[in-house]
Order: structure tokens, then sequence, then C-alpha cells
């Protein structure tokens, strides 16, 4: 019997050593398991995303790989009708190229290396939607060669950035105006007859002030109005500002002046529904003058 307690002794005590040695490796890996889930796993940081206000801004430089949806898509919005069709007039001309601007901008024409907007003479650039009466022909001939097939720049992104503000320009066109400038279509239209689009801009726009004296009457008296504009834009700054802009610069694109636009800027503050900018305003006006 002492043998046989000795026997069982062992074993109890064998036993207890494999279940102490059990609890402790699961113990271990509990801790372990523990650690892990407690482990801090470091950030992985993305690319820095460029900035773009549209998805047209977005790589203005890189050439549209027209295979995908996305930039099918692009030259559809691209070249896609304005609001309100142009007539060729005077009085048509400021929501025209208003439109027209900002369609550029959202579509990023006018951004980056390939923007197709800003044209150099003399060292100075000039803008095509407000200085184009500015700008030779020849400087615009000289930019659409490049362009040309055969061009330096023949295969860039200025090639379809062109073709999109053609297409746009021709549809927005109503028929009539369409008629008006078929007769002078030799003048932004190649031997290929590919049309170039600052040609084309350039061409419907010296139809359209052929009556230059109608066409800065109309700016002039916008401009002498701000006031009302102000209020009509019911106090948006941002907007008042882009008015401003679009009809000053077309005035001096035309080769006018405006007499004291600081007064009429100041005239328009004054009408801002708010007391804090009125107040500074009104100080402003009283330094100034």
């Amino acid at each position: 019997m002492t043998d046989q307690n000795q026997d069982m002794a062992a074993k109890i005590l064998q036993q207890q050593q494999t279940i102490a040695n059990l609890i402790t490796q699961l113990q271990q890996l509990a801790d372990l398991g523990q650690a892990q889930q407690q482990q801090v796993l470091p950030t992985q940081v993305a690319p820095p995303v460029a900035f773009a206000f549209t998805p047209s801004q977005h790589a203005v430089n890189q050439i549209i790989d027209y295979a995908t949806k996305a930039s099918a898509a692009l030259y559809k919005a691209g070249s896609k009708i304005l609001a309100t069709k142009f007539d060729i007039k005077p009085k048509s001309t400021l929501d025209f190229i208003t439109k027209l601007k900002h369609m550029t901008r959202d579509t990023g024409r006018d951004q980056g290396a390939c923007q197709i907007m800003l044209f150099k003479e003399n060292g100075v650039q000039k803008k095509l939607l407000t200085q184009y009466r500015q700008i030779v022909m020849e400087t615009f001939e000289n930019a659409c060669a490049s362009l040309q097939q055969g061009g330096d720049k023949a295969n860039s992104r200025l090639t379809p950035n062109k073709k999109k503000m053609q297409k746009c320009i021709m549809n927005t066109l109503t028929k009539q105006a369409c008629l008006c400038a078929m007769p002078f279509q030799r003048e932004y239209t190649t031997e290929t007859f590919v049309v170039h689009a600052p040609l084309l801009f350039k061409t419907i726009m010296r139809i359209t002030i052929i009556n230059n004296i109608a066409a800065a009457a109309v700016l002039r008296c916008n401009l002498h109005y701000l006031d009302a504009e102000m209020v009509k834009l019911h106090s948006d700054l941002p907007k008042f500002h882009f008015y401003f802009h679009t009809n000053y610069d077309q005035l001096i694109g035309h080769g006018e002046t405006l007499d004291n636009p600081i007064h009429h800027l100041f005239k328009a503050y004054l009408k801002v529904e708010c007391l804090g900018f009125f107040t500074f305003a009104l100080e402003m006006q009283n330094q100034f003058y």
C-alpha cells in the first residue's frame, strides 16, 4: 500500500505540474494577445492629394486618357454648350464672356503649362477673354501653329483644351451668329479645316464690337450702376467683385476708360447690408477723399 500511495502521490504531483505548466502557457498566450491588441500600429500616411476645385482642374498638365470613362466625361463637360446662346450682339457679350470665364475656370483651361487663355506680347501676359482687342492676330497664329500636326505641342494637353473650347463656343452660337461668322472662317480655320479656339474667339468678338461705341456704352453703364448691382447680388462681395472686374477689364480691353472707378466702387460698398462693413467702407472713403 505504501508503494501504491507513493506512486499515486507521484502521479498527482506530475499532473499538478502539468496543469501548472499548461496554465502558465495559457497565461503567457493571453498576455501576448492582449499586448498585441494594445500595441499601437504605425500610422500609414497616405500620399498627398493635389488640391483642385473640380475634377478638370486635377493634373491639368497631363494628357487625357480617353479610354477611361472619367476622362471622356471631362471632355464632354469641357465642350458642352453654355447656359445661354450667344447672338454676337453687344448687349449679350458680357453674359457670354462671364459664362465662358466660369467654364474656363471649372475645366482648368486657364491653369498650368497647358492653359490656352494667356498670350505673351513683348514680355506682357494678356488675357484672351478680356484683352482680346489688345492681342494681334499674329500672336494667336503663332501660338496655334505649335498645336497643328507636327507642331512641338501637338500631342500635349493644349490640343484637347483648344478643341473643347472651340466646340463650346460653336455650340453656344445661335444659328444667325454662325452665319455671321462663316464669311470669316479663313481667319480661324487652317487649310486642313482645323478650327483654333483663340482665333475663333478673337474673330467673333471683332464681329461683335464692330459697333464698339455701343459695346463700351453698355459696359460703362454697368459700371456706373455698381450700387444697384450690389443690391441685386444681396451684398455677395465675391460675386460683386467678379462682376466689376468682368466689366472693367472688358472696357479697358476695348481701349476705353472709366472716370473715377473708385467712386463707383465706394457707392456700391455703402450698399452692403452689414453695419460693420458699412462703417469700415465709410471710413475708407473719407480717408481716400
